[in-house]
Parts: structure tokens; C-alpha cells; sequence
């Protein structure tokens, strides 16, 4: 099965350790709230990267969640068209 790779925006929380909880995933002007945080471990994406996995229930689903240096990014099974030229546009709007 192939996986897609999409940035997406995450409400997180930061404790005063560092470490990372986070709480929603903003995609497509929808909010999804993450349910639970099931595991957290340092590993590769099979859509491409690596980074820290958090692998989250969302709703019914369960999902990777991955940190990558300085930005989120959901695999996903569904290919979207064109969202990956949109996303690597510099200073993209959501107009």
C-alpha cells in the first residue's frame, strides 16, 4: 500500500520538559481533535522522511503523526492532486 506525505497544522502542547502533546490536527479548515496519543517513537515515514511518530487515534482512525525538524506531517493512504505543489509554495495563502 502506498503512502502520501502531507504537512498539516497541529495544536500542540509543550510542557516545560520539551516534550510534545498534541491535541488537534488542522486540515482542509477542519479541526480534528486527537482522541489519544497511543505511542511515541523515533522512526521513518514509509511516505518519506522520518522524524518522532506519534501514532494518534483520531475519531474511529488511527493515524501516524510525525514531528520532522520543525513541522507535522500525516501519512495517509488517499492521494490528493495537487496538494503537495500547493504545500511547497513559500509564503501560500489559504484564500
Amino acid at each position: 500500500m502506498k503512502l502520501f506525505k502531507y504537512y498539516v497544522d497541529v495544536v500542540t502542547l509543550i510542557f516545560y520538559d520539551g516534550t510534545f502533546k498534541p491535541l488537534f490536527v488542522c486540515w482542509d479548515h477542519h479541526h480534528y481533535r486527537i482522541d489519544k496519543v497511543l505511542t511515541v517513537r523515533e522512526t521513518y515515514s514509509k511516505a518519506g522522511g522520518c522524524g518522532i511518530c506519534y501514532t494518534c487515534r483520531i475519531g474511529s482512525q488511527q493515524r501516524n503523526l510525525f514531528w520532522e525538524r520543525n513541522r507535522w506531517f500525516l501519512e495517509s493512504e488517499v492521494y490528493i492532486p495537487g496538494l503537495e505543489e500547493r504545500q511547497k509554495l513559500p509564503g501560500k495563502s489559504d484564500t
